[in-house]
């Protein structure tokens, strides 16, 4: 038979959660508790505030918004405010990291469109010596060959022409 749990000791079990220090599995771990029970606890017992939405996807603006919100709070108050939204703190740090990364990438975007047109330039002036000396190579090929055939003796039947 299933073991029955005082609901004093559900809530407070569940109010450990609130704390956000332990994840849920090892809450039910510490108090050995089944963690499909536990689950069942948390389920019934909180209220749906209080309870972490999965996979919410949210725009890049209301992330912004949440930033901006959170900034000046101290870690208890971005706590509450992460519960009442349904995110987890960790994830208001990552969104963080993103949005300094994205900064960061178009800020050496703009100093590598320099680059790429310095790069660009060379290539040019490059391609443009390549095609000269393609031509100077061409015409000393040439002259080469006429100066080959005008040595060739007439008594071979040709008249020194290609």
């Amino acid at each position: 038979m299933a073991k029955q749990y005082p609901k004093s000791v559900k809530e407070s079990i569940c109010k450990q959660i609130l704390n956000d220090f332990y994840t849920t599995l090892k809450i039910a771990k510490m108090n050995n508790i089944p963690y499909s029970t536990f689950f069942t606890w948390k389920s019934q017992l909180l209220p749906q505030g209080d309870r972490v939405k999965k996979k919410q996807k949210f725009s890049p603006q209301e992330k912004l918004d949440m930033l901006f919100a959170t900034a000046s709070m101290s870690e208890a108050e971005v706590s509450e405010f992460c519960r009442k939204k349904g995110i987890y703190p960790h994830m208001l740090e990552t969104w963080k990291e993103a949005c300094l990364q994205h900064i960061d990438r178009s800020h050496n975007m703009r100093t590598s469109d320099k680059a790429k047109e310095a790069l660009k330039d060379e290539v040019k002036k490059l391609k443009r010596e390549i095609r000269r000396k393609d031509k100077a190579l061409a015409e000393t090929t040439a002259l080469l060959v006429l100066k080959k055939w005008n040595r060739v003796p007439l008594f071979l039947g040709l008249s020194g022409k290609i």
